[in-house]
């Protein structure tokens, strides 16, 4: 049976929160969905982890738009949800996706953060959002797959995979940003610290709008967190 949903999560040693991630997922979407890890060659046990949580894994060569593009050429769902690793569905996932795209190609969620600390920071940018119709990676893109084929897949890049894809989405079509939070890791922000990873945001994204190469950009991100 093809099933209706097909969540693609890119991981790299995520061994620590794979199993949670497949398992909110899972209470959102249920058998009604396949689960594709597309692993960048883990070494701390991710992959067998996901195939134990009842996850198909795939082996991808190393960069979230490669195993996004990579998860999504294996897929077979009608809907793809592209999942980053540390992010978790809202248990009412399925209800307001379906609903979006009873008008939408495609679009994404509001987020906030596993620390109350930075619920503040989770609303400027679901303001944004909302202001500006845009959306990352950390809010569960998700399109039907035949649209996503149409516009040439998840754009295999070091970085702004996820902003060069929702960018391709909204020319294809309307996207629709839903009424509802999904959960993402704050670790990043609390490893590097707020202000330094807002700053570098704002600097990797206005370099980004002028043109430089996502793999330069890539050298200046931070290796830890998503």
């Amino acid at each position: 049976m093809t099933p209706l949903f097909s969540v693609l999560i890119p991981t790299l040693n995520e061994a620590a929160g794979i199993g949670a991630t497949l398992a909110a997922a899972r209470a959102a979407l249920g058998e009604q969905a396949e689960y594709i890890v597309a692993d960048g060659q883990s070494s701390d046990g991710t992959a067998e982890l996901a195939r134990a949580a009842g996850a198909r894994v795939i082996e991808s060569a190393r960069g979230r738009g490669r195993q996004l593009d990579a998860a999504l050429c294996a897929a077979q769902g009608e809907i793809c949800i592209m999942l980053h690793a540390d992010t978790r569905l809202p248990t009412d996932a399925l209800t307001h996706i379906l609903r979006a795209l009873q008008g939408a190609i495609g679009g994404a969620f509001l987020l906030r953060f596993d620390d109350a600390g930075l619920q503040w920071l989770a609303r400027a940018i679901n303001l944004r959002s909302r202001v500006l119709r845009s959306a990352t990676g950390d809010q569960a893109i998700f399109a039907r797959r035949d649209v996503l084929l149409a516009v040439g897949g998840v754009p295999r890049v070091e970085l702004f995979e996820d902003v060069r894809l929702w960018q391709k989405l909204k020319r294809a079509g309307r996207t629709q940003i839903v009424a509802s939070e999904v959960t993402t890791s704050a670790r990043l922000w609390r490893s590097a610290g707020t202000l330094r990873v807002i700053l570098l945001h704002w600097r990797l994204r206005l370099l980004h709008a002028l043109g430089v190469a996502p793999e330069r950009l890539a050298r200046l991100y931070p290796t830890s967190g998503s």
